[in-house]
């Protein structure tokens, strides 16, 4: 008999540390993978046949992208930080834009 990966699902929650509202529409991806999801209206999630070991990408325009690794975890909640510099270089290229 071989041996293989043993794949998990994973589940949890996002929030924003700003105001601990949930993150709609957050991209939740397994690293290295096109295997991945959105978040839904009240910031939770689900994948499938997410490597045991594997790594959570959490990623949104405006926040700092956050990798997790799994280390056997099913349940994985994650509090999102707002990237001030991304979002202040996207407010000066659209008004370099509305010129």
């Amino acid at each position: 008999m071989g041996t293989y990966a043993q794949n998990i699902k994973v589940r949890g929650n996002a929030t924003a540390a700003v105001d601990k509202q949930p993150m709609i529409g957050l991209t939740v991806l397994v690293k290295g993978t096109t295997n991945g999801t959105i978040t839904d209206f009240d910031g939770n999630y689900e994948l499938n046949d997410v490597p045991k070991n594997g790594t959570l990408v959490f990623s949104m325009i405006g926040y700092k992208t956050q990798e997790v690794k799994l280390n056997g975890q099913t349940v994985v909640n994650v509090v999102m930080q707002d990237d001030v510099e991304t979002l202040a270089e996207f407010n000066l290229q659209m008004q370099q834009n509305s010129d």
